[in-house]
């Protein structure tokens, strides 16, 4: 995991955490990657790329200095309290985003510097994450899609007044909640389902204000064998 939230001064100055390219911030941008592991490990040659597109999307297109946390069901990190996998910070790569975030003059050269070092880090944590999530020995055995967002929508990670949420999944939910497709009658449309008592037991803290990006990586036309009860159309629209 990356290093925390701390920032050093030397002679008066404000520092970056140099673990976590960080400056403190109460009001910086959190955003939470959720990569839904459980299926990645069959999944085709474009789909793995479309994993690694997801995940680099999150880091380029998040704020100066906002934190990414990145989130797996792998079972080596899932739990009841979604920890992530790593965190870290976007540091700001201009002196106009280090203008913007308050932070002191830099120099467009270390600036820069920095900022490749952390474009590099960021990308050897995602690449290490999607190798666990193709590991059979630890890619999660169910798909507990509902429970994980609940879980990141509590988490301390993901608690900030700015939150971007990106959700990366087959959609499929398959737990003790629910085995959509699989169980008939278990994937109803999302205005039933969200009235129905099992929902409550996933139910996910306000996301009001957050910008919620999900991103349905399909990995075969609905139904098939094993999967009878839904279609491709139904999984789109819930």
């Amino acid at each position: 995991m990356g290093g925390g939230l701390t920032i050093t001064h030397l002679a008066g100055q404000e520092r970056i955490d140099q673990a976590s390219f960080c400056y403190a911030r109460a009001d910086a941008y959190e955003v939470a990657a959720f990569l839904d592991a459980s299926f990645v490990e069959q999944s085709s040659r474009q789909q793995q790329r479309d994993y690694e597109t997801a995940l680099r999307r999150a880091y380029d297109e998040a704020p100066a200095n906002a934190r990414i946390s990145v989130f797996v069901t792998t079972r080596n990190v899932h739990g009841s309290l979604m920890e992530p996998a790593f965190t870290m910070c976007r540091p700001p790569a201009t002196p106009e985003e280090q203008e913007s975030i308050g932070a002191p003059f830099d120099t467009p050269q270390r600036l820069a510097l920095r900022a490749d070092a952390a474009a590099n880090q960021y990308n050897e944590l995602a690449a290490g994450v999607l190798r666990d999530a193709r590991d059979s020995n630890l890619s999660a055995q169910n798909s507990p899609i509902l429970a994980s967002l609940q879980g990141i929508s509590r988490s301390t990670f993901f608690d900030s007044p700015n939150r971007i949420l990106w959700a990366i999944t087959d959609g499929l939910e398959n737990s003790p909640t629910a085995r959509f497709g699989a169980v008939a009658g278990d994937a109803p449309p999302f205005e039933i389902f969200a009235q129905q008592d099992r929902y409550d037991d996933v139910r996910p803290r306000s996301l009001r204000g957050a910008d919620v990006r999900l991103l349905l990586v399909e990995t075969a036309t609905l139904p098939q064998p094993g999967l009878e009860h839904i279609t491709s159309a139904e999984l789109r629209q819930w």
